[in-house]
């Protein structure tokens, strides 16, 4: 990669880029402070629009989607942002966590197809199994919802005692954590109104099941 930079003449921005991207932990630098954020975290509520988040995410699913995000990285880089990816699940153990976790999906979401209709079935069944945990709460936005309050992009809302809310967006290159009540306030309104416009919870996890069984056929 120094090597490329020299090339470029990018005077070491491309170098910066790609320390954010894998930094010693597997965490993107721009990341490693909201993973602190999410084990003190008393509530996460999270909307995505595209892929699903990495709380929930299976090895093998993390695995092809952070390969073909990165295709210039190295296995060894890829299986370590995996490891570090998967760490982060414990947040969500229904036995230790103190955790409330809400998630809210757009279709979007359960048709891309990541890795192959195989690796999307075993994820979905995982979906539905960290769906029917106490703590956890996952409903999706069906397509042909109208005026769809989402569709300008995922977000991360987060909740820390004696902190407050912290709302965190990220980009491909960077991540940026919020905490004025303007900004978490008004991101809190729109969670509302997506949980508003997506199914029920066991209407939700009926419509997980049936994608699942399309791409187990």
């Amino acid at each position: 990669m120094v090597l490329v930079d020299a090339a470029l003449n990018t005077k070491e921005s491309l170098l910066s880029l790609w320390d954010s991207l894998f930094s010693p932990n597997g965490l993107s630098a721009y990341y490693r402070d909201i993973a602190v954020l999410e084990r003190e975290a008393s509530e996460i509520r999270e909307y995505r629009l595209c892929a699903l988040p990495g709380l929930l995410q299976t090895e093998e699913y993390a695995r092809a989607f952070i390969r073909v995000g990165r295709p210039a990285a190295s296995s060894e880089q890829v299986e370590e942002a995996v490891r570090a990816r998967i760490g982060r699940q414990s947040v969500l153990d229904a036995e230790k966590s103190h955790t409330i976790y809400a998630l809210v999906l757009d279709e979007a979401v359960l048709r891309h197809v990541v890795g192959d209709p195989e690796i999307m079935a075993r994820q979905l069944e995982r979906l539905l199994a960290v769906a029917r945990q106490p703590n956890v709460s996952v409903q999706v936005i069906p397509y042909g919802t109208r005026n769809h309050p989402g569709l300008d992009g995922s977000f991360l809302l987060i909740t820390v005692p004696e902190r407050g809310q912290v709302v965190y967006t990220e980009t491909r290159a960077s991540g940026t954590p919020v905490e004025d009540s303007a900004t978490t306030n008004d991101y809190a309104r729109v969670f509302g109104d997506l949980r508003g416009a997506a199914l029920p919870g066991e209407a939700s996890q009926d419509y997980i099941r049936k994608i699942m069984e399309e791409y187990a056929r």
